[in-house]
């Protein structure tokens, strides 16, 4: 992770979208990279939930972890968005940083495999 980008707030305003939309009766997923971080972020969307509201305790916000999605291949990320066309319209689908930047590490591990593969394949024109 770039270092220059630590603490710069942007899982704190991803919550607070996903509170402000919740508030007005949407359907939110907010998406972590890994399911050692759902009580975390959920523990953190709840004390922002309180916040805003002024102690209302339920918010509907289900966060999930993007691995158990991707893994199955329910999720689309050219489009950002589920694989599947049955999810409600009014859906937000928030992806937590952390979850990108995951699935760009891959994209580029991916990329050096196919590299290599091609320079044994096509040693003479790579």
């Amino acid at each position: 992770m770039n270092e220059a980008l630590r603490a710069t707030g942007r899982t704190t305003r991803l919550i607070d979208r996903a509170v402000q939309e919740a508030s007005t009766g949407r359907a939110v997923y907010f998406f972590v990279a890994m399911p050692s971080m759902i009580k975390l972020m959920e523990a953190a969307i709840q004390r922002a939930w309180e916040a805003y509201t002024g102690g209302r305790k339920s918010h509907g916000i289900k966060v999930e972890a993007m691995s158990s999605w991707d893994n199955k291949g329910q999720w689309n990320w050219e489009e950002m968005e589920p694989m599947y066309s049955g999810a409600h319209p009014n859906c937000l689908w928030l992806v937590d940083h952390f979850a990108v930047e995951g699935e760009i590490s891959r994209i580029h591990h991916r990329i050096e495999q196919l590299a290599k593969l091609a320079g044994k394949l096509y040693p003479h024109t790579v």
